[in-house]
């Protein structure tokens, strides 16, 4: 089983493949839902979620 920091890298390794040229991507950590079976991220671009509040 991966642990909390070997998931979090691997869904940032598929940031970096989903990416473009003019975005970047970011992990939005207060959605991120942790179940047994493992993590499911919430992430968008980082000109939209620094725009956001909660």
């Amino acid at each position: 089983m991966l642990t909390e920091q070997e998931m979090l890298a691997v869904a940032e390794k598929y940031m970096v493949f989903r990416s473009r040229d003019n975005m970047t991507l970011v992990v939005i950590d207060q959605f991120t839902e942790r179940k047994p079976y493992g993590n499911i991220y919430t992430y968008d671009s980082k000109k939209v979620y620094g725009n956001f509040e909660p």
